[in-house]
């Protein structure tokens, strides 16, 4: 939801608001990332081998959005401008 309003309030020019949202989807995303791999290591441990393949591959979704989202946050960094505060 952080990434979509983000990309709203981007294409409105509402850079500063973006940055935010941007920031938020980064929290949310890093911390799917580690429940993925925990959740893939867990299906190893009992021998779920498509399961773990699976949780292995959502977490690659996610490192790709982890990624665009980055990205359009330092696309919107730029143009906010020299007078934005940096949000975290």
């Amino acid at each position: 939801a952080f990434k979509s309003r983000g990309g709203i309030r981007f294409d409105r020019q509402q850079y500063r608001d973006a940055i935010a949202d941007f920031n938020q989807a980064i929290a949310i995303y890093q911390v799917s990332l580690g429940e993925f791999e925990a959740k893939a290591k867990e299906a190893e441990a009992m021998n779920l081998l498509r399961k773990a393949t699976n949780m292995r591959q959502r977490k690659a979704q996610v490192e790709a959005e982890l990624q665009l989202v980055r990205e359009t946050k330092k696309k919107a960094e730029s143009l906010a401008g020299p007078g934005w505060i940096r949000l975290r």
